[in-house]
């Protein structure tokens, strides 16, 4: 089907203080790479581009249902909802770059 993908997920990759390199490496290798962060403070705009420099073809968001309430509740830490929607934003802006 093409270009095999790589999917880094957790957890919460983005806990790998050398997630940027295998990005990279997986990309020297020609391979798509992905990864699916937790919603956490660790999500940056600084991130997410160096990322996208790194080699990143594609990134997923979990976001459970619809509403911050529900959300939160399922994944019982409050916040999370408002990262994730952050997250996007700054992701669709990225690919907008």
């Amino acid at each position: 089907m093409g270009t095999p993908v790589v999917v880094l997920s957790g957890g919460d990759p983005l806990m790998r203080p050398d997630l940027i390199e295998l990005v990279s490496f997986g990309k020297k290798l020609g391979l798509r790479m992905a990864t699916i962060p937790a919603a956490t403070d660790r999500i940056t705009p600084q991130l997410l581009s160096d990322l996208k420099k790194a080699g990143l073809s594609q990134i997923a968001f979990s976001l459970d249902v619809s509403t911050e309430i529900l959300h939160d509740g399922f994944r019982q830490v409050p916040g999370t909802y408002k990262i994730t929607h952050q997250a996007i934003e700054w992701g669709r802006a990225e690919t907008m770059s």
